[in-house]
């Protein structure tokens, strides 16, 4: 792997954002790195993989014309993890942030971080998230009180992964040394390029099995869009791939642990095979999902997961989705998902009163 401290000899970056893309509008494109460039400091880069999308991202698009501190690198189509793996393989900071290029970073949250991460000695740090619904108009913030964790201990990741904190990679920031392996030979560790759509929480794993020190930021510095066809939606595939691999990964990480912390873990994120099936029934429904009707009919015959009842109740709730689900529904099925969901205007609200 190509890392400043051997590539060249150019003086070291404080940090580096990795933003990989796939046929993200231009408009999602422009806001992204904006925020990231009102974010960076002078000695910061900035590094935009086009990941073989079908329009190739123009630098204009990106400020690449205006801003020397923004790189655009251009690969044929490989993944959102493949896009950052190449990202990892040309960076010079000493500290990564991995940004979704259809969402905002606001502009204290690198500081913050780096600051804390210097303060504390820790390998990664992690800040909370406002997940923004456009059409609904509805915001949910996810935060966690400052705190130096050292190594995260199962009820630690019990916590983090209540707030909705642990799943994302784009609301940490890493020390490089750390993730390739300078200094320390056994990590190394890179993103999961089968594992779609679940390679964030097996990077996370990972870097907790490498007995990585962590701190938060109790502050919400990264802005994720629900809006349509996102950067993930765009690259989610119609298997259980990434599913199976992190339930692999969750097991490899109970099997570390010892009585109730084990069974902790085991019990919240280790799925068996009944799970499985149901995981891949409601896969192969997703929106371009290459499976036919009578694909989908063969597929329940095979494993019996509901029969005819289960095959007209998702045919229904296609349909529904795609003709008659009105925003009001939508609004409704939210809130009963997230009991902290508000309104734009009123989390904005809260935000300016505190």
């Amino acid at each position: 792997m190509m890392n400043s401290h051997s590539a060249d000899d150019a003086p070291q970056k404080r940090l580096s954002v990795i933003i990989p893309g796939f046929n993200t509008r231009q408009e999602w494109w422009r806001r992204c790195v904006d925020s990231v460039r009102r974010a960076c400091g002078d000695n910061d880069e900035i590094i935009c993989i086009d990941d073989g999308s079908d329009v190739p991202v123009q630098s204009n698009w990106i400020g690449a014309d205006v801003d020397s501190r923004v790189k655009l690198v251009r690969k044929s189509n490989g993944g959102l993890s493949s896009a950052r793996n190449v990202g990892l393989e040309v960076i010079k900071g000493k500290w990564v942030a991995f940004i979704d290029s259809d969402d905002e970073v606001k502009k204290e949250t690198f500081d913050k971080c780096v600051a804390r991460l210097i303060d504390t000695g820790a390998d990664i740090a992690i800040y909370g998230v406002e997940v923004l619904w456009t059409d609904e108009r509805l915001c949910k913030v996810d935060v966690v009180p400052d705190h130096y964790y050292g190594q995260l201990s199962a009820h630690d990741i019990m916590e983090l992964s209540k707030a909705c904190l642990l799943n994302y990679a784009c609301n940490k920031i890493y020390k490089v040394d750390f993730i390739t392996g300078i200094g320390n030979v056994w990590n190394k560790i890179k993103f999961k390029e089968e594992g779609m759509p679940c390679e964030d929480i097996i990077f996370n794993l990972e870097c907790i099995m490498a007995k990585a020190k962590w701190v938060s930021i109790g502050y919400s510095g990264y802005i994720y869009y629900r809006c349509g066809t996102t950067l993930l939606s765009s690259y989610k595939p119609s298997n259980d791939r990434g599913q199976r691999l992190c339930a692999d990964v969750w097991q490899r990480y109970a099997k570390t642990l010892d009585g109730q912390e084990r069974k902790s873990i085991e019990d919240a994120f280790v799925i068996g095979k009944e799970d499985f099936l149901r995981l891949e029934w409601q896969n192969i429904w997703m929106p371009r999902s290459p499976y036919s009707f009578i694909d989908r009919w063969r597929w329940l015959k095979k494993n019996h997961v509901g029969g005819a009842g289960s095959y007209a109740k998702m045919l229904l709730r296609q349909i529904a989705r795609r003709y008659l689900y009105f925003v009001f529904i939508r609004k409704w099925r939210l809130r009963k998902l997230y009991p902290n969901i508000l309104p734009v205007e009123e989390t904005r609200k809260e935000r300016s009163l505190r």
